[in-house]
């Protein structure tokens, strides 16, 4: 019986063959009405069969790998035999049998294999170009019998480095599942406070900066659809739009630059997808207005330290954070709101909230509840045009001040533990890079030798390169790890402070 991957064909008693399924084909195979099952490549992947006890390989591909998935056919979960047999058929003295020799008795694949490896498919491609490459050297018949060789070797190299640098991200993913609860936290905290931009943040984003930078600029909104907008840019604006535009080599431009005379129909929106009927164009984070916009804060700020603003903002009771509702009286909240920026082995930038209850004797609010707070303000707040008469600014201030310093303090923390999770990542990093050059260096040394041995002296220089490169290469790596073990961060910045004020529910 054999099938191919598509499907199948089963011989006839008058000799003729007609086609069958393939599942049918496993299924009859399995119940022993036949003993044989022959099959092309395409049996190498998601099928199952470990009720078998032999693999034939009769045409022997030249990636080990793609031989170790054979094999994971038979030698997997449900295998009842005590031992398993896999036959390799080849020609001797053939260009088959230097690979066997090479790419599978020196990588010790039948010996030391546990089964499949179900490499994932981004290894198995480049696996495969190794091969395909080494296929289309050795049928060149533009090398020597020694240039033969040595590409056999090289390529034996490429996949022994690449399954001993598996081994050791596998043995190194233990040293890394103590962060695994702490990043399942951080991912499940995100979640709660919904932090994802909306089409209000972009929104008020871009605006607001039109509205300081650029007097003259319209950008007039639909009543019956808040995210719709007539946007008619100022002379100056489209002109350094225009300008950015072709510096950055934008693409796909706006039509917002052309001097047109009419309003533009835009909608802002936290997607990339277009409008498809191309009525409205999409103001999304990667269009060019919004990157205009970062690009110009971005050179502000590195050109002079802006003040932050400080807010006042009203909020109804029944938009605060469940933990917040204290029932019918009137409340009123100071914050600060802190970016921390620090650089090591990881790079990190994030926002710290801190907040504290306005009167005598309040406790402070713990940071994922202010952000929460904040984040409430921010998207459903208004203006509190009156705090200006109605705030003892006073108590307002020292509030805000008490913030900025229990942000402080927990600045100091928040480096003291990424300082140990640094260096433990630092130690990580070197033991892998240490394992990795050890591993190269053997394996260069030991082609070394064999070339001394055989007397191949013109293969030597070649070799030695390699050698002083992949030494080179390490220590690079090496300082770079030592540099990036200390952190180096930046004081801790204040983005915005502020009151929010939450009247009492009418009624």
């Amino acid at each position: 019986m054999c099938f191919s991957g598509t499907g199948g064909e089963v011989p006839t008693t008058d000799g003729s063959w007609r086609p069958i399924d393939r599942d049918d084909a496993k299924r009859r195979f399995r119940l022993g009405e036949a003993d044989i099952l022959l099959c092309t490549d395409a049996a190498a992947e998601g099928l199952n069969f470990q009720f078998c006890g032999a693999l034939v390989n009769y045409d022997m591909p030249w990636n080990p790998m793609r031989v170790e998935q054979r094999i994971g056919r038979i030698d997997r979960l449900g295998q009842q035999a005590e031992k398993i047999h896999v036959l390799n058929l080849f020609y001797q003295d053939t260009i088959d049998a230097r690979i066997y020799e090479r790419l599978f008795k020196r990588l010790k694949l039948f010996e030391e294999s546990l089964g499949s490896l179900e490499p994932v498919l981004g290894d198995l491609d480049r696996r495969d170009a190794s091969i395909q490459q080494l296929t289309r050297d050795l049928f060149s018949r533009r090398l020597t019998p020694e240039q033969e060789e040595e590409r056999i070797e090289q390529t034996a190299q490429a996949i022994e480095n690449a399954r001993v640098y598996e081994e050791r991200l596998e043995n190194a993913a233990a040293n890394l599942t103590a962060y695994g609860d702490y990043i399942l936290r951080q991912v499940k905290a995100a979640r709660d406070l919904h932090r994802s931009i909306t089409q209000r943040d972009i929104q008020s984003y871009v605006t607001d900066f039109f509205d300081v930078h650029y007097p003259g600029s319209e950008f007039r909104q639909d009543p019956d659809q808040p995210a719709r907008f007539e946007v008619s840019l100022s002379v100056d604006a489209k002109c350094d739009l225009a300008a950015y535009i072709r510096k950055e080599r934008i693409d796909p431009p706006t039509r917002l630059t052309p001097d047109t005379g009419h309003a533009v129909r835009c909608r802002f929106e936290n997607t990339a997808v277009p409008d498809r009927q191309g009525l409205e164009e999409v103001i999304s984070q990667f269009h060019p207005l919004v990157r205009f916009v970062a690009a110009r804060l971005e050179k502000e700020e590195n050109r002079r330290r802006p003040r932050r603003p400080a807010v006042a903002v009203q909020l109804v009771a029944a938009a605060l954070p469940d933990d917040l509702q204290e029932g019918t009286a009137s409340v009123r909240y100071a914050f600060a709101v802190q970016r921390w920026s620090v650089r090591g082995l990881r790079d990190m930038e994030r926002l710290h909230y801190a907040a504290t209850a306005l009167g005598p004797h309040s406790a402070p609010i713990e940071s994922s509840l202010a952000e929460r707070l904040v984040a409430a303000a921010v998207e459903r707040g208004t203006p509190w045009h009156a705090a200006g008469g109605t705030l003892d600014l006073d108590r307002a201030l020292s509030s805000i001040e008490s913030c900025i310093e229990r942000a402080d303090c927990a600045f100091d923390a928040y480096r003291d533990d990424l300082e140990r999770e640094n260096d433990d990542r630092a130690d990580v990093q070197q033991n892998l890079l240490d394992e990795h050059h050890l591993a190269q260096r053997t394996s260069l040394e030991k082609v070394l030798h064999d070339y001394r041995e055989r007397r191949q002296h013109r293969l030597v220089p070649a070799t030695e390169g390699r050698l002083r490169a992949l030494e080179a290469r390490t220590e690079r790596r090496r300082r770079d790890i030592e540099d990036r073990r200390k952190l180096k961060y930046s004081p801790p910045e204040v983005m915005c402070v502020g009151v929010i004020d939450i009247p009492a529910p009418a009624g």
